[in-house]
């Protein structure tokens, strides 16, 4: 191989962040006309992946249960609605990958202790980011809400936490910016910490095997599409009462609709309520 990639997430298969970290590894390694290879260091392994790889030893694997507990007690006593990731605390990721034969290092979602922002700034190989929410341009927040622009102006008027923290990712040098969504580019590009870095929009990778655009006589010979009402596919990953998920929004657009014009089928978990005025399908 003529490039050797190192791929850093907390988790493989636990998360969206986690399981589309895999899915770009998976990717690349399945890609025949490449000369990389990616390997993944994680601390919460699930898949069989031999390339995937865990921080190993039972004191490792308490110490981190307990810093990533001190870090969600934290956020309890730092007054904010927004959910924070702190990396407080040292890693022994950082050696791993310091002494690792890796050419370029991928940081993913490092949260929940994963890495500290100062073993970031410690890391002696090339880096680049893959941005899975808006924590790498923001201070401690996973994401803020639209009318907060601290990630655009600065954390100035903030208290001294997420000044802190603010500070400590000024530091940070990173070779490149990678943004999964044309949205998250355009927010890297407005912001504060992350503007003047090399910026690049690459979509996460589907398995085109599995999901491929059929026609819709095709379609049709499924149980589901057995009459002609227009069928919403709908999916939700993680806490469905979170506002971010956007059900409410999408349960409203569709109270406005003709009931018996459409049917609603929903791919994931179905946490609709039972009253509402239209007809849904479960398909898991």
């Amino acid at each position: 191989f003529e490039m050797k990639l190192l791929n850093v997430s907390y988790s493989d298969l636990f998360g969206g962040a986690a399981k589309s970290s895999f899915r770009i590894h998976k990717c690349i390694n399945n890609f025949n006309k490449t000369n990389i290879e990616s390997k993944m260091i994680v601390i919460k392994k699930l898949s069989k992946d031999k390339k995937v790889f865990k921080i190993s030893g039972k004191l490792n694997a308490f110490m981190f249960k307990i810093k990533n507990y001190i870090g969600m007690m934290f956020g309890k006593f730092d007054n904010s609605e927004n959910p924070k990731s702190y990396n407080f605390f040292n890693s022994p990721v950082l050696n791993y990958i310091n002494n690792s034969e890796c050419d370029v290092v991928n940081l993913h979602w490092i949260n929940a202790e994963t890495l500290s922002i100062d073993d970031v700034n410690k890391i002696k190989k090339p880096f680049v980011i893959t941005m899975h929410d808006m924590w790498w341009i923001c201070s401690t927040e996973n994401y803020l809400p639209l009318n907060d622009k601290k990630w655009i102006t600065g954390y100035k008027n903030s208290n001294f936490i997420s000044k802190y923290f603010w500070n400590k990712k000024r530091k940070l040098k990173p070779k490149g910016i990678i943004c999964p969504s044309s949205w998250l580019l355009k927010c890297v590009k407005k912001s504060y910490l992350m503007k003047n870095k090399k910026t690049i929009h690459i979509p996460y990778p589907v398995n085109r095997k599995i999901f491929y655009p059929q026609k819709v006589n095709q379609l049709s010979k499924l149980n589901i599409f057995k009459n002609k009402k227009v069928k919403i596919f709908f999916s939700v990953f993680g806490d469905p009462k979170d506002h971010r998920k956007g059900i409410d929004l999408l349960i409203k657009s569709l109270e406005q609709l003709d009931p018996n014009s459409f049917e609603l089928i929903v791919a994931s978990n179905n946490f609709l309520k039972d009253n509402l005025k239209f007809k849904t399908i479960s398909l898991s």
